[in-house]
């Protein structure tokens, strides 16, 4: 498990995203689930990303999953991954826009975190053994460094 000092975050309501989570007209998340969102500071935003960036070749090979099928059914196809709740990760969404949180509050909020038409993420676990990419097309592709899935379904 990746140990993070109290100086490699930033506050909640610094966080450039922050009004996904915050603002009226949008999903208002509850304080017990925003206090488990943790924004990279910029200079540990920009090592996340450098090293989320690695993944990217490895997207080609993956599981495919098209999100346009509802909220819902993505949610069902997230969890349907076997992935253990807790297992914390990075979301990166770019150089200096990074959090911190649990696998399990981006399932249940996931589509607060990705936006279509205007989001690319890659979202890892910290011993780096899968990675989740979203695409502004909304869409998933998940893979493994261990196993390439080829499967693609909608």
């Amino acid at each position: 498990m990746t140990k993070f000092k109290e100086t490699d975050f930033i506050p909640l309501e610094e966080f450039e995203l922050f009004w996904r989570w915050a603002d009226d007209g949008h999903n208002i998340l509850p304080d017990n689930i925003l206090q488990l969102i943790h924004p990279l500071s910029l200079t540990k935003s920009s090592e996340y990303h450098q090293k989320s960036l690695l993944f990217l070749p490895l997207i080609k090979t993956g599981k495919y999953f098209d999100c346009e099928v509802g909220d819902e059914q993505t949610k069902e196809w997230l969890i349907s991954l076997g992935l253990i709740d807790s297992t914390q990760i990075v979301i990166s969404w770019a150089e200096k826009i990074c959090v911190v949180t649990t696998i399990g509050v981006f399932i249940q909020y996931w589509d607060d975190f990705c936006y279509p038409s205007s989001d690319q993420a890659l979202i890892w676990s910290e011993d780096n053994d899968w990675v989740l990419f979203y695409d502004d097309n909304n869409s998933f592709t998940l893979t493994t460094k261990t196993a390439h899935l080829t499967t693609r379904s909608s």
